[in-house]
């Protein structure tokens, strides 16, 4: 560990495990190189096709400052770590080795994941049943192995969707492999995606209550599949059943949803996306600063709430164990603080001039 960062973990709640990560990420060829090796064995046209929705390799903005960019990178490609270091025995931190392959899959399946929001995102006439039970059926296929083909909809995306199942053979071919529970896990977890999507584009969209509960689904089944990369490796198997991190995993998956949901409101306005916020904006509030308002003390009410929920899971755990979850905590509210909700003038304008959203103004 360095001068500065025993400094820096001097200071922080987390602690020592801020300096164990940070050596891990960026000396003995640790996880940084893993960066650049999530593109090995892909075409070019395949590796152009995915490349945008790869959460490592999005750039958080022209003005973020270098050490910002390496924290994006950090953040979410070793997002498995930080899990499954949480979840091993004690808290320890595993191998750089196992470390590598964690951040591998975590980045090939968030990279997945951000490909089908973005499907979602850009397809707001094809958000039916059907299309829903079939995008996922189709995901789900290429995951399995299965030689299905990838699934062409009127009105839905096309190249989204395309990097969706891209990143699903990718997911198949380097990450589960043989390996009959890590099928299982990330199978399950479209299941829980198409599921957590049925409710967000068939249910009433003014519905809070409906709009919660699918964030929190989403969430659940997000931190289960990025945790299922640390419990489905072989060592563990047979390892004893560790509740109270899976637990907290579960709630970190929960807050991430939360606050994403919470946050950028304008955005899910213009793009069509009911979220919690959209709804209370629907649901006698109006696009007014007092909905806004709402918003932010909702979205603060919950995060509380789920980051209490992780604390109280690991109050018997070991410290190391509870400075990995605060870590991810602090990390995950410092990507949220990059987005405003948005101005009430714009929300305005995409629901005056949207049948989608007009018959509630």
């Amino acid at each position: 560990m360095t001068e500065m960062t025993r400094a820096i973990a001097a200071v922080t709640p987390y602690a020592g495990y801020f300096g164990d990560v940070f050596g891990d990420y960026f000396y003995h060829n640790g996880l940084r190189g893993t960066h650049n090796a999530v593109f090995e064995g892909m075409t070019p046209g395949v590796q152009q096709t995915v490349q945008p929705y790869m959460p490592d390799h999005k750039p958080l903005g022209n003005l973020t400052p270098p050490l910002l960019q390496e924290l994006n990178r950090a953040t979410l490609g070793a997002w498995s770590n930080y899990l499954g270091d949480m979840y091993l025995g004690g808290g320890r931190v595993a191998s750089t080795e196992a470390r590598r392959q964690v951040a591998l899959g975590s980045t090939l399946i968030m990279g997945m994941l951000a490909a089908d929001e973005a499907t979602w995102r850009q397809s707001p006439d094809a958000r039916d049943a059907t299309n829903v039970t079939l995008f996922y059926a189709s995901v789900r296929g290429q995951l399995a192995g299965e030689n299905t083909r990838f699934m062409q909809r009127p009105g839905l995306a096309g190249e989204p969707r395309r990097a969706t199942q891209l990143l699903a053979k990718q997911v198949r071919r380097r990450i589960i492999g043989d390996n009959e529970d890590q099928k299982e896990a990330l199978v399950s977890s479209l299941h829980g995606f198409a599921d957590a999507r049925h409710v967000q584009f068939t249910t009433g969209r003014g519905e809070i209550g409906h709009m919660l509960n699918m964030a929190f689904d989403l969430g659940e089944v997000t931190a289960r599949a990025a945790l299922s990369l640390t419990t489905s490796r072989p060592e563990i198997k047979d390892a004893p059943p560790r509740e109270a991190a899976e637990v907290a995993a579960v709630a970190l998956g929960k807050l991430g949803a939360i606050l994403t949901h919470g946050t950028h409101v304008a955005t899910d306005f213009r793009d069509r996306m009911p979220t919690y916020a959209t709804a209370i904006v629907m649901n006698g509030y109006g696009p007014t600063k007092k909905a806004l308002a709402t918003i932010r003390e909702h979205r603060e009410e919950y995060a509380l709430g789920l980051v209490h929920e992780g604390r109280v899971a690991l109050k018997d755990g070991t410290p190391q164990q509870r400075r990995i979850f605060d870590m991810a905590v602090r990390l995950l509210r410092i990507r949220q603080m990059r987005g405003g909700i948005g101005s009430t003038e714009v929300i305005k304008e995409s629901m005056r001039n949207d049948p989608y959203w007009s018959a509630y103004l």
